[in-house]
């Protein structure tokens, strides 16, 4: 009995836990080995919750935004010179 509880508490507590996960959708656009135009400066955009802070990290740059009312959301990060490197984008 005490197993059955002590594994009931702990599946509610994972459960719990991940209730404040947040959910970011990009466009299609936005994906696995994607080519980035040079030179040009580079908009990042998509939908989350309103109000979310949105942060994007991408080639040296950091750049924060915010969902408006709508869950709209859009940055820009400044140009980037060519690179033969891949790069990680993390929002």
């Amino acid at each position: 009995m005490k197993s059955a509880l002590s594994l009931l508490i702990l599946c509610l507590s994972i459960t719990c836990g991940q209730s404040d996960a947040i959910a970011i959708d990009l466009p299609a656009v936005f994906s696995s080995h994607a080519v980035i135009q040079m030179n040009t400066e580079l908009p990042v955009w998509g939908t989350a919750d309103p109000g979310t802070e949105v942060t994007v990290e991408f080639a040296g740059q950091r750049v924060t935004g915010e969902a408006d009312g709508s869950g709209s959301w859009m940055v820009t990060l400044a140009p980037i010179p060519a690179n033969a490197e891949g790069q990680k984008m993390v929002i």
